[in-house]
């Protein structure tokens, strides 16, 4: 399974950097077999007409294809590390504050589960969602902010 879908993401990453700006991991000489629990990859709203982040998921997942956006938020801001204590009773994580991670989190993290990997035809699905996705973006774009304007 870890060669297949090394292989298909492989794949996907080539069709992904042709369609434009929604980055995959570099790929790295050194490893020579990558384990892929999550398929993580680089969202960039700038290249698909200020969609945000969430809309772009949304829009993936209304083509059918399983995405999501990683955990969603940085480790230290999980509630098992906002209770962590150092061996003086001192939380050690509370207080920390990340904002690359935060803003990763937010703006632009998107993931593909690992079981994704293991279909051609999905991971074909999924490049043809992102070319259709950016091919709309402006529309979908304006909806978006036409929709953050009547909540706000």
């Amino acid at each position: 399974q870890t060669l297949v879908k090394q292989r298909n993401a492989y794949w996907l990453s080539d069709r992904l950097e042709e369609i434009g700006r929604l980055l995959p991991l570099k790929r790295d000489p050194r490893i020579t077999r990558r384990g892929y629990y999550f398929y993580g990859l680089r969202y960039d709203a700038s290249e698909f007409a200020g969609l945000p982040k969430a809309e772009f998921v949304k829009a993936l997942g209304a083509e059918g294809l399983p995405v999501g956006e990683g955990y969603g938020r940085p480790i230290q801001n999980n509630p098992v590390f906002q209770q962590m204590r150092d061996a003086r009773g001192r939380l050690l994580y509370a207080k920390t504050r990340t904002p690359n991670s935060d803003r990763i989190c937010s703006e632009t993290q998107v993931t593909i589960g690992h079981t994704a990997l293991l279909s051609r035809e999905l991971v074909e699905a999924f490049a043809i969602g992102v070319a259709r996705i950016k091919a709309y973006a402006p529309q979908l774009a304006a909806r978006s902010r036409g929709k953050a304007r009547l909540a706000g």
